[in-house]
């Protein structure tokens, strides 16, 4: 039973790509190890060229556990109890997601018989992940359902989701020169790679106290594209998107970006698999004949269940098309100058449809000849709670802009803080 739980978990929390997004948009980076981009020295009438890539685990559970948890190492009981005691009786929130994009954008001059209009295309590929569970939850994982004989572990708002698509985008942007503005918006084309989901409003696990039987009770939906594991780069669904940004910029004085991404869904095709049930479910353990003679006991008891609850669902599921919101995005970022060259900024990000806390930032700048700045920021929210990070941002010349920044220089206390990124940007011009 213990190998069962552990896996029907472990299936939950399987991020092979697990081992941070919280990704500053367009003109300034957030939740990164790198970000490249030259929000304070780029021209609006110049072409370019942006190539991004952002990376963003976190979680309530420390880096220390989440090191052992994804590369491998022993799982100490005095590690478990230490992030147990993190734990805000749930739920309890871990994620990860993972952005890369390509974006070309031309300044035409006149476009449509309008002045000062732009236009741009962009490819680019999104990966969510992230996974809401609860005290009792976290416990049957790590030790077992021992511990809840004759008593019902709480698994109620166990939430997972997982979404893997690519987009095309076209749009349109127009300059204010007189206001130091530009405004836009871009329509993307989706199309859907992988996407599985899993809901338990109410939930819990009862274990008899001889440990003969082991019921659950609860409501469950579980929905799943067509094609899993390996296949996750074939394109199973499609739909639409949209993006909206607005932005104000005085150089010296303050900049201002409101920006909302990924407004939009995705239509799964007829593979798709759609399992609900309020009913009672009775499992009685894996038949083992002789535990000395088990060449592979975990994974082959694993599989077993693992299959046995994958059939379960397909035999008692709805197949068919479906339909499901994407991820949107809300960033709204603000920096003022306080002299030439001290800056103070702010950021408040959301993320709807998805497990995302708030985030908020706060920040200070420091520009030197123009072309070099340094900084520090304090965040809280995202998939974390409270961490600390550094910026650095250099111009490398008239068409070359490189800025680094993290939020997560406080993840190398790993007792202390949750929380592993990266950003990249490149902004080239001509």
């Amino acid at each position: 039973m213990k190998y069962r739980l552990i896996i029907a978990f472990i299936a939950v929390l399987n991020m092979q790509a697990f081992s941070q997004n919280n990704t500053e948009k367009k003109h300034t980076a957030s939740d990164t190890l790198i970000e490249i981009e030259g929000e304070h020295h780029q021209s609006h009438k110049a072409n370019q060229i942006k190539i991004k890539y952002d990376y963003d685990l976190g979680s309530v559970l420390n880096n220390e556990f989440l090191r052992k948890f994804i590369y491998g190492g022993t799982i100490d009981q005095e590690l478990i109890d230490e992030n147990y005691a993190l734990l805000d009786n749930g739920p309890n929130h871990i994620g990860n997601t993972i952005d890369f994009a390509i974006q070309y954008r031309r300044f035409t001059g006149e476009l449509f018989g309008k002045k000062n209009v732009g236009f741009s295309t962009a490819i680019e590929w999104h990966l969510h992940h992230d996974f809401d569970f609860t005290d009792d939850g976290y416990l049957l994982v790590m030790n077992g359902n021992k511990a809840f004989a004759g008593e019902s572990a709480d698994l109620s708002k166990t939430t997972y989701n997982f979404m893997q698509y690519t987009q095309l985008k076209f749009g349109l942007f127009k300059e204010n020169e007189e206001k130091h503005s530009e405004f836009g918006f871009q329509i993307a084309i989706n199309f859907g790679n992988q996407f599985e989901e899993f809901q338990a409003p109410t939930a819990e696990l009862y274990t008899d106290s001889t440990g003969e039987l082991v019921e659950f009770k609860g409501e469950i939906e579980y929905l799943e594209s067509g094609y899993i594991g390996k296949n996750s780069g074939r394109i199973q669904g499609i739909g639409m998107g949209l993006d909206l940004f607005y932005e104000i910029e005085k150089e010296y004085k303050h900049k201002f970006v409101f920006e909302i991404a990924n407004i939009g869904f995705i239509y799964w095709n007829k593979n798709s698999v759609l399992y609900e049930s309020e009913e009672e479910i009775l499992f009685e353990g894996v038949v083992i004949d002789n535990i000395f003679d088990m060449s592979e006991p975990t994974s082959t008891s694993a599989s077993t269940v693992n299959d046995s609850l994958h059939n379960y669902i397909i035999e008692n599921g709805h197949i068919g098309p479906h339909s499901t919101l994407t991820p949107i995005e809300i960033d709204i970022y603000y920096e003022h100058y306080l002299t030439r060259k001290i800056s103070a900024k702010g950021r408040l990000r959301h993320k709807l449809f998805g497990l995302y806390s708030p985030y908020y930032q706060l920040g200070a700048i420091y520009h030197i000849l123009d072309k070099y700045h340094i900084g520090a920021n304090a965040n809280y929210g995202g998939y974390t709670k409270l961490n600390f990070g550094v910026s650095l941002c250099m111009e490398i010349n008239d068409n070359f802009v490189v800025d680094l920044q993290t939020r997560y220089i406080s993840g190398f206390f790993g007792h202390k803080f949750s929380g592993v990124g990266g950003f990249a940007q490149l902004n080239y011009k001509f």
